[in-house]
């Protein structure tokens, strides 16, 4: 099974390659960039092929609106850390 850690991003926190950003805040909570935003978790795997499965199945969740059971707010609707790892590991 792939590893992965999820975490809050900081501005103050180094980027690596092995790493991508899911959206937290928004309608389009869950959907993965590959540039940090202010409002963002990072995921971090050990290698270049888990990148790319996480990515694409972060993507394929957000697609099909995975994610969207989980948001929470009534002004501006954002996902917790903890589903939003939930939702991955359903995912696999």
């Amino acid at each position: 099974m792939a590893k992965f850690s999820l975490k809050t991003y900081s501005t103050a926190t180094k980027t690596e390659m092995l790493q991508f950003f899911i959206l937290n805040k928004g309608k389009n909570s869950g959907k993965p960039l590959n540039n940090p935003c202010p409002n963002c978790f990072v995921l971090t795997t050990s290698s270049e092929e888990e990148k790319q499965f996480f990515y694409s199945l972060c993507f394929g969740l957000w697609k099909t609106k995975s994610f969207e059971i989980y948001l929470k707010g009534s002004v501006i609707p954002f996902i917790t850390i903890n589903d939003c790892k939930q939702v991955l590991i359903i995912g696999l």
